[in-house]
């Protein structure tokens, strides 16, 4: 038994669920970097420390850096339209 299927919008279908993965996967990535820099945060407040590495102010950069991610997700969301 054979079955021929044929979809006429394949290819907007697939351009969409490519776009629709990439903002997931990058939606992951930010949330990951977030937990990432709450526990960075955290250990320092206990360990009344400040997170210096190779004389770089750890927490400030990845602040901006997840900043910076959280504004091109956004971007994105609004430049598509869809909400």
């Amino acid at each position: 038994m054979r079955f021929d299927i044929h979809v006429s919008d394949l290819q907007t279908f697939l351009k969409r669920l490519d776009k629709i993965s990439n903002r997931i996967s990058f939606s992951i990535i930010l949330l990951s970097f977030s937990i990432l820099m709450v526990g960075l945060i955290i250990g320092s407040a206990i360990a009344g420390q400040t997170t210096v590495l190779w004389k770089l102010p750890v927490i400030e950069i990845g602040s901006v850096i997840a900043i910076l991610m959280f504004l091109l997700l956004v971007l994105t969301i609004i430049r598509s339209g869809k909400m």
